[in-house]
C-alpha cells in the first residue's frame, strides 16, 4: 500500500515521524512525503499530482496550521475525484473546522492511543514485528508527541526572533498572533525581556496595545513603562480609558491607566483628564507633583 501524507510545511517534523513509524510498522507501506520526496529542478506540483495517481490513499494531518493552508483541499480532491480513500489523524482541531465531504471516513485524533489504534486497523496491512497493535499505536502516539515538542520549540523560536525584529524596525508591525502564540506557549516573560532592550516608541506601544487587546493587562503595564515617549505612553493610556468604558469594574485596566497616568507629564496628563470627561468615564484621579 502506498500512502500520500498530507500536512502543512510548519507540521514537517511530525510527518516525517510518521512516516518513519509507519513503515517500521509494515513492509508492505511505503509514503509519499511532499517535502522528501521531491528533489531540485522537479516541478512539484506534477509530482503531487503523479504522487496521488499512484499513492492508494491519502493520510491528512490535520493541525491549526493545515486547515489554513489553501493546498491541503487539492490534495484531499485528488483522492476523492480517483474515488480513493482518506483518513485524518486530527491533532487538536474540531472536526466541524473541516468541510463536510471530508468527514464521511476514518477519523482519528493523534493524540489518543486508541483512536490512532482504529486507524492503523483500518490501513488493513500486516504487522512487521511482534508487538501488538495497541502497542505499536502507544508508541507511534509517543514518538508523535515528541516531535510535536520538537516543532513548538522551533515555533517559539521563530516567534520571538520575529518580534524581535519588529520591536527594532519600522517596516513591519508587531503582530498580535505572534504574541498570541508566545503566550500560548507560556513565554510572554521573554517577550518583555525583548521590549525592555527596545527603545522605539511606537513598535513598544503596538506590543502594549497588542497585550491589553488579549487580556494580559499587567504585561501591558510592564511594557508601557519602558516606552521613552510620553505621548506614546498617553495613547497606551487611552486604550486603556476605551477598555475601562466597557468595562467599569475592571480594576486591573483601571490601575493601568493611572499608572499611565502618574508616569507622563502635564500636557499628557491634562489630556487624558479632558478626553476621559469627553467619553463619560469615571475616574478619581490622583493628586501629583505638577511635572511639566
Amino acid at each position: 500500500m502506498r500512502l500520500f501524507i498530507s500536512h502543512a510545511g510548519a507540521d514537517r517534523p511530525v510527518a516525517q515521524v510518521l512516516r518513519v513509524r509507519l513503515e517500521e510498522i509494515s513492509t508492505e507501506l511505503r509514503c509519499f512525503l511532499l517535502a522528501d520526496d521531491v528533489f531540485g529542478g522537479e516541478l512539484w506540483e506534477e509530482r503531487i499530482r503523479s504522487a496521488a495517481r499512484d499513492c492508494d490513499a491519502i493520510l491528512s494531518l490535520v493541525t491549526t496550521r493545515y486547515i489554513e493552508r489553501p493546498w491541503f483541499v487539492a490534495e484531499w480532491a485528488l483522492f476523492w475525484y480517483q474515488d480513493k480513500p482518506w483518513y485524518l489523524l486530527l491533532d487538536d482541531v474540531q472536526l466541524e473546522k473541516l468541510f463536510e465531504p471530508m468527514r464521511r471516513r476514518q477519523v482519528s485524533e493523534l493524540a489518543d492511543r486508541r483512536s490512532v489504534e482504529r486507524f492503523l486497523r483500518a490501513l488493513n496491512v500486516k504487522l512487521s514485528g511482534r508487538e501488538s497493535l495497541d502497542v505499536v499505536a502507544a508508541e507511534l502516539v509517543k514518538a508523535v508527541e515528541e516531535a510535536r515538542t520538537l516543532v513548538a520549540e522551533g515555533e517559539l523560536e521563530a516567534n520571538l526572533a520575529r518580534l524581535a525584529v519588529s520591536l527594532r524596525r519600522n517596516t513591519s508591525n508587531v503582530d498580535g498572533r505572534t504574541v498570541e502564540d508566545i503566550a500560548r506557549c507560556g513565554e510572554l516573560r521573554r517577550a518583555i525581556d525583548l521590549a525592555a532592550d527596545s527603545d522605539n516608541s511606537l513598535k513598544l506601544r503596538q506590543l502594549a496595545l497588542v497585550l491589553l487587546a488579549r487580556g494580559f493587562v499587567s504585561e501591558c503595564s510592564e511594557v508601557a513603562d519602558f516606552i521613552p515617549s510620553n505621548g506614546e505612553r498617553k495613547n497606551v493610556g487611552l486604550e486603556a480609558m476605551r477598555a475601562l468604558a466597557a468595562e467599569p469594574n475592571n480594576a486591573d485596566v483601571k490601575d493601568l491607566l493611572l499608572r499611565v497616568y502618574a508616569s507622563v507629564r502635564d500636557p499628557q496628563r491634562r489630556e487624558l483628564r479632558d478626553i476621559a470627561t469627553r467619553r463619560g468615564v469615571q475616574i478619581e484621579w490622583p493628586a501629583l507633583e505638577s511635572n511639566p
